[in-house]
């Protein structure tokens, strides 16, 4: 067997896994009750080439196969190798993309807190215990970005006000509680305006008395807001929002609320709208009520996919999450799995799409604890207006 052919091989087993990759992100960016054996029958169709690999190679007729193939496989081989050329350039736009800060980033200032060595072990249970032990495992390395915005659209009365973005919690259990009530802690200690949570809250039952614990002292100056994800079914999205209420947040799922803002010298007041957005899992688009007596519109979604519909609308801003980075970023690739219609395209960061800014959490935790070259992360915004400062290096 030529080195080529072997090269040949390998191109095309990249492009099917390229091809069932592309299907399974934007297959999970719709609400549909049968995902979860979709998942579990393209985790077959992405193995097969390699069992049976395996399997002609045991039994001695991988040679044979390979000089006289089926037709089907010819062409299903022909097809992989097509797809992953014309995956290719777009692939390699996205990664440009991403190495390229927007122009509306003015400054961007991060902090990595290692929470599993501040508390002597990583707080885990169960099969946690298992996940932390794989090298490089980044779930307990929390990372604080604080990023300064220019939003052109916001009155300079507002200049400076503050929002911190928390996005999928995943309560599971397998991640200690400690480590939560540290991300309160540091959310807290980031004093803003406003906190907005964009869902995937909990997993499982045995955390729901987490629920009022750790949020119950979330604090912000305007208020707390959140939405729900996907995940947050899990459990029903009644008992879920209902809890949260208790808790003292204020729910957005498929509203529309006015915040009164006013500056710490309160001498300067203004009118933020918040809007809530759980499509395609939960509800309707919420309602565009009072929006020209808005002095700035912030859509609140757990899905990127929103942004169309954010910039169509006119918002301001949009704070989403759900497809946490990736997870696990490849060197040279970056994410592979993104649950979104546009994959990978909006995995994690800033996106200056005018006329609407918008930020993609990579979130704090997950239903897996592994994440790789992608730590979980919690950000506080800060939005300027248009010429109110100068681009700056991120430090």
């Amino acid at each position: 067997m030529t080195g080529l052919f072997l090269l040949m091989l390998l191109y095309v087993f990249a492009g099917h896994c390229a091809l069932w990759v592309t299907v399974f992100n934007r297959m999970n960016a719709w609400s549909c009750h049968w995902l979860r054996y979709s998942e579990q029958a393209i985790f077959v169709a992405v193995s097969t080439p390699f069992l049976w690999a395996v399997w002609h190679t045991v039994s001695g007729s991988l040679g044979g196969v390979l000089q006289e193939p089926p037709a089907w496989s010819v062409w299903y081989a022909c097809g992989c190798g097509v797809a992953l050329t014309w995956k290719l350039p777009g692939w390699w736009r996205q990664r440009q993309a991403a190495r390229t800060a927007p122009d509306a980033l003015l400054s961007h200032q991060q902090r990595q807190i290692d929470v599993a060595a501040a508390l002597g072990e990583a707080p885990a249970s169960g099969t946690g215990r298992l996940w932390r032990l794989i090298p490089g495992n980044e779930s307990w390395q929390l990372w604080i970005e604080r990023e300064t915005v220019c939003l052109p659209s916001l009155p300079k009365s507002m200049a400076g006000i503050t929002l911190t973005h928390l996005s999928d919690l995943h309560l599971t259990g397998l991640v200690g509680k400690e480590y939560f009530e540290r991300v309160v802690d540091e959310t807290n200690a980031l004093e803003s305006d406003l906190i907005l949570v964009t869902g995937d809250i909990i997993d499982h039952h045995r955390c729901v008395p987490w629920l009022q614990t750790l949020f119950g002292k979330l604090r912000a100056r305007h208020g707390v807001f959140f939405i729900l994800g996907n995940h947050d079914a899990r459990l029903g999205e009644e008992r879920v929002r209902n809890e949260l209420r208790q808790a003292g947040l204020i729910s957005l799922g498929g509203e529309t609320r006015s915040v009164a803002w006013n500056s710490l010298d309160e001498h300067q007041q203004a009118t933020v709208l918040l809007a809530g957005d759980e499509r395609p899992w939960f509800g309707a688009a919420p309602p565009l009520e009072h929006w020209d007596d808005a002095d700035l519109r912030i859509l609140v979604a757990h899905t990127p996919d929103r942004y169309r519909w954010a910039q169509q609308q006119g918002f301001d801003l949009v704070v989403a999450g759900h497809t946490h980075g990736g997870q696990v970023r490849l060197p040279w690739i970056g994410p592979v799995l993104s649950p979104s219609l546009h994959g990978t395209r909006y995995a994690a960061g800033l996106f200056d799409e005018p006329p609407t800014l918008m930020h993609v959490s990579r979130g704090i935790s997950g239903l897996q604890p592994l994440r790789w070259r992608c730590p979980p992360e919690l950000t506080q915004l800060t939005l300027m207006p248009a010429g109110a400062g100068e681009r700056a290096a991120s430090s």
